[in-house]
């Protein structure tokens, strides 16, 4: 397939452009403290439905890579991200922490996204932080990808860059809405 390059939050996003691919994963950060942020790689099969959801729910997100693929098994799929050895990183300062063990994804809940039942699509969430100690300034860690087809990307990439003071403070985020209440 071919490679589209897309400029969104002074990043490129890569993504191929199968027609051949029932799936969409879709990593967001959200920046939840100084040098702390929250990861989400979301699996949707209803690309329409799955782009309103993260403008109403995610609007302040910072969107990363997107990849496209079908999945290994056609029955009882699911995706697994897998975050490997973390002695190096955290030699390094930085920190990565999963919110469940394993990282795989279901392919019955991507189908089901969108209905009445499933109106959150199926994620995966990760913590990311650089400790005090942090001695790099970037981190850059492989995450392979298993149950996916053979012609599929198999490694996304956790891309973070230490925050200084400095450049925390140049970093806005827009309050969250609040909602009323009747």
């Amino acid at each position: 397939g071919s490679i589209k390059r897309i400029h969104y939050c002074k990043k490129a996003i890569v993504s191929s452009q199968n027609d051949d691919k029932d799936y969409t994963g879709q990593i967001y950060y959200d920046r939840i403290g100084f040098n702390k942020w929250r990861m989400s790689f979301m699996v949707t099969k209803d690309i329409n439905v799955f782009k309103k959801y993260i403008t109403e729910e995610y609007p302040y997100a910072e969107r990363d890579e997107t990849i496209h693929f079908s999945f290994l098994d056609n029955d009882d799929g699911y995706i697994e991200l897998v975050l490997g050895n973390m002695d190096v990183i955290n030699s390094q300062g930085w920190s990565i922490e999963s919110h469940k063990d394993p990282l795989r994804l279901k392919k019955k809940d991507a189908d089901l996204f969108g209905s009445n039942d499933v109106p959150i699509p199926t994620s995966c969430l990760i913590t990311i932080w650089a400790q005090m100690s942090c001695n790099e300034e970037r981190l850059r860690h492989p995450v392979p990808l298993t149950g996916v087809n053979a012609d599929t990307t198999k490694t996304i990439y956790i891309i973070r860059f230490l925050e200084t003071k400095e450049t925390s403070e140049t970093i806005t985020q827009p309050p969250k809405q609040q909602h009323e209440v009747d």
